[in-house]
């Protein structure tokens, strides 16, 4: 049975940006059928039979301009010179205007503070801080390997330059030959990920004639709507990038503002049903926090597969213990009004 790769596509319409996984879009004709690349194991994989080979490269020249570290969009006109000389990572010493570089500067300050707490001023690195990969040229340029899997998650030395990814489908039994050529996929150069805004919240004063309590009988609660990945559609939030939707950046963000916040009971609203079990479950446990969930009845079909979304309620288990859990279905209790 011939077996080749149709193509190999990757997300279009937006720059790579670091931190933000690329996931390829591969086609591949099996005889007189036509299979994506989630029909066929990646190369490695226990499973005999086909199997799909995966390289990513990076160019070793940087393509174009350094763009602005705040607003990764724009072009940068400013460079910090004292990153340069504390070996702060290259794309972190850039910014758009003066006035983006004038309110990053405490930013900066740390930056130089970390590197010298490092000893990586005046020129001097730190020991191991240098990854060596191997290396191709083609096309009389060479292109360094960064990874064997098929996604691929641009790290901070990936900014600025060009990443290719290469694909073949393999015989498990003969993993040297290749069947049929390999198809190739080319990005534009990678961005850094914004700066976060940091929020200004405004504290509430207590009603009228309602006493403060002390502090062993207050807690906090926090409530966040998640937006779940089932509804992060382009066409509803076609003011913000795409990439900004993808669940893999979102997820470490708003874990982080979660945990900044440290509140004793959080009330999540749109949390995705694997997003709880397979991230938010798991890293908050590690936090000190106790978690459960109640699912939505309805699934709804994303294109691919059906997901379900619900409603998760963490508190640190210092404060609490669960005594007892109610699930409340409001469809249920609105029929027998």
């Amino acid at each position: 049975m011939s077996v080749s790769i149709v193509s190999a596509r990757l997300p279009t319409g937006d720059t790579p940006v670091c931190n933000v996984t690329l996931e390829p879009y591969v086609l591949i004709k099996r005889g007189e059928t036509t299979v994506t690349a989630d029909d066929i194991p990646e190369e490695g994989s226990p499973e005999p039979g086909l199997q799909l080979r995966s390289r990513w490269y990076r160019s070793s020249i940087p393509r174009g301009g350094a763009v602005c570290s705040v607003h990764p969009d724009k072009e940068a006109s400013v460079q910090c010179t004292i990153c340069l000389r504390c070996k702060v990572a290259v794309h972190l010493s850039y910014h758009c205007t003066a006035e983006c570089f004038r309110s990053s500067w405490q930013q900066h300050r740390d930056y130089h503070k970390q590197a010298h707490a490092n000893g990586q001023e005046n020129g001097l690195e730190t020991p191991g801080s240098k990854v060596v990969s191997s290396t191709m040229s083609a096309g009389g340029e060479t292109w360094v390997e960064v990874s064997r899997c098929r996604k691929y998650t641009p790290a901070k030395d990936d900014v600025g330059f060009v990443l290719k990814y290469e694909c073949s489908v393999v015989d498990a039994s003969h993993p040297y030959i290749d069947l049929g050529r390999p198809s190739l996929a080319f990005t534009s150069r990678v961005r850094p990920a914004p700066n976060l805004p940091v929020r200004n919240l405004v504290p509430l004063p207590l009603p009228q004639g309602v006493a403060k309590g002390s502090a062993s009988s207050r807690f906090t609660v926090l409530s966040y709507n998640m937006l779940a990945d089932l509804y992060a559609k382009g066409d509803v939030y076609n003011h913000c990038p795409a990439w900004t939707m993808a669940w893999h950046y979102r997820k470490r963000n708003l874990l982080k503002e979660l945990l900044t916040h440290r509140p004793d009971i959080m009330c999540l609203q749109e949390v995705q049903s694997d997003h709880f079990s397979e991230y938010l479950h798991p890293e908050l446990t590690k936090a000190g926090y106790m978690g459960i969930y109640k699912k939505k009845t309805t699934e709804v079909f994303t294109g691919s597969q059906y997901t379900i979304d619900g409603c998760a309620t963490f508190f640190r288990c210092e404060r609490f213990h669960l005594v007892k859990k109610y699930e409340v279905e409001f469809n249920k209790a609105a029929i027998s009004l």
